[in-house]
């Protein structure tokens, strides 16, 4: 079985004309995409025994919101000696 799990990073917000950055430096950026990588590995470690696991990143435009969206996903082994 697959399952995935994913988060959100805010990068920019457009409202109109005016563009505003969510403020962040690179070394923020960077810690809060190992804090959301590392949540999604938890969350998918609660659904079962992994057989494999990855990750996939890439820059998205939600609304008028730009960001990163992770999405990590999980092979399931069926059984538990796996």
């Amino acid at each position: 079985m697959m399952v995935v799990a994913q988060r959100f990073i805010p990068i920019r917000v457009n409202v109109g004309p005016v563009t505003m950055g969510t403020g962040i430096n690179l070394d923020d950026f960077l810690r809060r995409v190992n804090t959301a990588v590392n949540e999604i590995g938890k969350e998918l470690a609660t659904k079962g025994n992994i057989k494999t696991m990855g990750f996939t990143m890439t820059q998205i435009t939600v609304s008028n919101i730009d960001g990163l969206l992770i999405v990590g996903w999980a092979y399931l082994t069926n059984d538990s000696q796996s």
